[in-house]
């Protein structure tokens, strides 16, 4: 039953029936849309560019009259993987980073590299998912 209780969270994969222009787009138009925030919030380098496909979803989200609350929530439940994925990224560090350190626990540092590499990689994940999340609900 606490099986169950994951995927009720989770926005990926629940219609929301509302009456908004996005939902009268096409089957097409949507899956373009749905490239053109994954495929450069995957690809790109640019942390720019990763900050925009995380608020492009939620601007439509709010054209598509889906509550904001819904799709972020439907990311809680998938923290701990991200924060496991948070601390590979910091734990196995590359060799010869030259950017200043923020925080020393013994062994394991976290240089102003790595936090840019985690921050970057939780707004992909964060855009990756309200994107497909939103796909998916209209």
């Amino acid at each position: 039953m606490k099986r169950l209780e994951f995927w009720r969270h989770v926005s990926i994969g629940r219609y929301v029936e509302a009456d908004s222009p996005v939902h009268r787009l096409s089957p097409v138009a949507k899956y373009l849309w749905l490239l053109a925030v994954v495929i450069p919030a995957s690809v790109s380098t640019s942390s720019l560019v990763v900050l925009v496909a995380t608020i492009i979803p939620l601007i439509i989200a709010k054209i598509a009259r889906v509550r904001l609350r819904f799709l972020l929530g439907g990311i809680l439940p998938l923290l701990p993987f991200l924060g496991l994925a948070a601390t590979f990224q910091v734990v196995f560090s590359w060799p010869g980073d030259k950017t200043a350190v923020l925080i020393a626990l013994g062994p394991v540092s976290i240089s102003a590299r790595e936090a840019v590499a985690v921050a970057s990689m939780a707004l992909r994940f964060v855009a990756m998912m309200t994107s497909i999340g939103l796909f998916t609900s209209v």
